[in-house]
């Protein structure tokens, strides 16, 4: 058994599929922080680019 399965049961279950969405969500925030740093790009000109805000795209990549 894997540590994840022990800490968040099986693949199918809802406490696992809970785990496995939030850390699809956190590895999006985390590549697209990246991504925009690369570009040198600030959060209000992503937000800018996106027709959203600089609160939006803080809280997507925290």
């Amino acid at each position: 058994m894997t540590l994840i399965n022990q800490n968040f049961g099986e693949i199918g279950s809802s406490k696992r599929d809970k785990f496995e969405e939030g850390f699809e969500a956190f590895k999006i925030g985390v590549m697209m922080l990246e991504l925009r740093k690369e570009l040198g790009m600030t959060q209000e000109e992503l937000a800018l680019k996106c027709g959203t805000t600089k609160n939006y795209i803080s809280r997507i990549e925290k």
